[in-house]
């Protein structure tokens, strides 16, 4: 029996990268998924891929239309009826540019994606989690993003690390409003190489979908933190 037996699962950014791999460790734990993406050729392939190792659902979408999490919530409340465990994964990044040399719409365009997509989707599936087993919500961010007294505070691929540090806020007001209901983390999955890197990384996408596996096995009193897999690193 493997450590995410029968669990209801729903990844977001599921067709490549880090949502990829981790749809596939969590498959081979025996979860059961659905994957969003928005590329419908890739989530094609991740479906063909995936769909021998266990129950794969794809829902073609992309999270920052409100309709997309509504597609979503509407394929687990008729399969399931309650879900256990939501990967918020979908991101993007905003090259290496500072909030001066940035466009104008590069905040906008970063932060539907990386906020307002993860907002929209744990938003709309509260009342599934709410009837999930020990539900979790897990927020994957950036140690970018933890830029409030810290070395980490540069001015290169700003946009990004303001979405992440955006994130882990979201991450907390959630985590308050659910108390006890459900358990809401971010995730720091490490600098991992996938597209949105641009190859660059220390590590394959392997290597983060353990650690989301790791923070999924969590105890369910830990909420409203920052981990990486099973470590519990907390705020800056």
């Amino acid at each position: 029996m493997g450590a995410l037996e029968a669990k209801r699962v729903i990844i977001t950014g599921a067709s490549r990268g880090i949502g990829l791999a981790t749809a596939e460790r969590f498959l081979g734990e025996g979860a059961e998924v659905i994957g969003v993406a928005r590329n419908a050729g890739n989530l094609s392939a991740a479906e063909e891929k995936l769909k021998p190792l266990g129950e794969f659902v794809p829902v073609l979408g992309d999270v920052t239309d409100k309709a997309t999490a509504e597609k979503v919530e509407s394929t687990a409340r008729e399969r399931w009826g309650a879900v256990d465990l939501l990967v918020n994964n979908a991101g993007i990044g905003s090259g290496n540019k500072t909030m001066v040399t940035s466009d104008l719409e590069d905040l906008e365009r970063v932060m539907a994606v990386n906020v307002l997509g993860a907002h929209y989707m744990t938003h709309v599936l509260v009342p599934l989690l709410k009837n999930g087993v020990d539900p979790r919500v897990i927020n994957v961010s950036s140690g970018a993003g933890r830029i409030i007294n810290s070395e980490e505070a540069k001015a290169s691929i700003a946009c990004y690390r303001l979405s992440k540090h955006t994130l882990d806020g979201l991450t907390v007001l959630y985590a308050n409003a659910l108390k006890r209901k459900v358990s809401v983390v971010a995730l720091g999955p490490g600098y991992i190489r996938t597209d949105m890197t641009g190859g660059e990384g220390h590590e394959d996408p392997d290597a983060a979908a353990q650690r989301l596996l790791d923070a999924a096995l969590l105890p369910f009193e830990v909420t409203g933190t920052y981990v990486r897999g099973s470590e519990i690193v907390g705020w800056p």
